[in-house]
């Protein structure tokens, strides 16, 4: 049945209103019926609508979420002694001449007079303190939705056979990681249009580095550093567990069992979707089909994420032979940091299968085309930064569908003016910022994939 869907009262008046100006309808002619005419008539209208399934065009409920706790509460161990590689990392600022934008105030664990607020007290904005809330928030998971579910799984089987992948439905995971200080419950209405499009859906809580990507590449472009090698490093601990190397400075050491890889395969077994698990006997005979040795079946995921988290997801979709990729506002490396893995179309690992990728970010973001905010470390040092990573991945400009590709938006925030954080940054993901054309974009990034 086809809706219709007025967005303010007074469009609806307008939809109304007669087609040219002095257009006059004839009078109506009613005719006289009596009650037992009116009578018979509603009950033929009610047994017709009962027969043949006729309904009301009431909205499809959100699909309902469960939340997942990890085992393991508190702060990341990663924790330890961080206030001091944080103020290791704003005198490598500092050294570059960016302290505006790591500044040693923002490491200070411990709280202290807020400038100009009377009485409050704050810890700084990179401190463990101060996103001890975030990493504590528990994931979200979503079961397909029922409508979309049959309708995505054969698209996708007419479009997309990854590698290793038998006849029959094969469910899909979205796999999304939200961007630094944020909690996948933020970002929960856009989990729900992945949900609408017929995946399972995983918004997961981990261990996300304190500091934004903008502080990740100063700290891995200080004096001496090599660029490329401490970003990777520093993606590998986040996603494996990988211990960091000399390059990444022990900046941010995220123990195996904290990795986004252990974190997504623990939620997975409490939530039961082991389809989305590999066999243990599979992972103990050490078989030849994988390189690797975390137990998800990475073939069926979709990964995804939102700033810090879709540069994570970009990466992993480089080095990991999952099934597609939806970035939103990343990656954000710089030139130098990504250089190893930013540029390499062809994913490194042995299987020959390269995902879909498709992205979109906002026009005014910090490393959209036309920053809001020219003195923000992306306008001022790497100007077009978002769109010239895209467009090295192989995503094209102005594509959305069967081709990697991404769109570029250009919509106010719903949340402006001081105070807000990166409004525009925010509103391509977070529901309390994004504007109805930004999520209704949300179903079409998530769909046949």
């Amino acid at each position: 049945m086809k809706r219709v869907v007025f967005e303010s009262a007074a469009n609806a008046d307008a939809a109304y209103q007669p087609l040219t100006s002095g257009f006059a309808s004839a009078p109506l002619i009613r005719p006289r019926l009596t009650w037992f005419a009116w009578f018979m008539l509603t009950l033929m209208i009610l047994t017709l609508g009962t027969v043949f399934g006729y309904h009301s065009a009431a909205p499809a409920a959100a699909p309902p979420h469960v939340a997942v706790y990890r085992a393991a509460g508190g702060r990341p161990m990663a924790c330890a002694g961080w206030e001091a590689r944080c103020l290791r990392g704003a005198d490598a600022a500092a050294a570059q001449g960016l302290s505006r934008f790591w500044h040693r105030s923002l490491c200070a664990e411990e709280p202290s007079p807020k400038a100009g607020r009377g009485q409050d007290v704050v810890s700084g904005e990179l401190s463990c303190a101060h996103r001890a809330e975030v990493w504590a928030a528990p994931s979200i998971a979503l079961l397909p939705h029922a409508a979309q579910a049959a309708q995505a799984t054969q698209a996708a089987q007419r479009r997309l056979q990854p590698p290793e992948r038998g006849g029959g439905e094969t469910p899909t995971l979205v796999l999304f990681l939200p961007g630094t200080g944020t909690a996948p419950l933020q970002a929960q209405t856009l989990l729900e249009e992945a949900a609408r499009a017929g995946h399972h859906v995983l918004g997961l809580s981990y261990t996300a580095l304190p500091v934004a990507v903008a502080q990740l590449d100063i700290w891995c472009t200080r004096p001496g550093a090599d660029s490329a090698a401490c970003n990777t490093q520093l993606h590998e601990a986040v996603l494996f567990g990988s211990a960091t190397g000399e390059a990444a400075g022990g900046l941010w050491q995220v123990p195996r069992g904290e990795s986004v890889a252990s974190l997504a395969a623990e939620a997975l077994r409490k939530l039961g979707w082991t389809q989305f698990l590999v066999a243990d006997a599979v992972v103990a005979q050490g078989s030849t089909r994988r390189a690797y040795s975390e137990d998800i079946a990475w073939e069926r995921v979709v990964v995804s994420g939102h700033s810090q988290g879709a540069s994570h997801a970009a990466y992993l979709s480089v080095i990991r032979p999952v099934r597609a990729a939806v970035l939103l506002s990343g990656p954000q490396e710089c030139p130098a940091c990504g250089r190893d893995w930013v540029g390499a179309k062809q994913a490194a690992h042995t299987h020959a299968h390269t995902p879909v990728r498709r992205a979109t970010y906002a026009l005014r973001e910090e490393c959209g085309d036309e920053p809001y905010d020219a003195h923000s470390y992306c306008a001022s040092l790497h100007p077009g930064l978002q769109r010239r990573n895209l467009q090295e991945m192989g995503l094209a400009p102005g594509v959305l569908g069967n081709r990697s590709g991404f769109i570029v938006l250009d919509f106010e925030p719903l949340v402006l003016g001081p105070g807000t954080g990166r409004s525009h940054h925010g509103s391509v993901a977070l529901g309390k910022q994004a504007p109805p054309g930004v999520a209704a974009m949300w179903l079409s990034l998530y769909s046949a994939l």
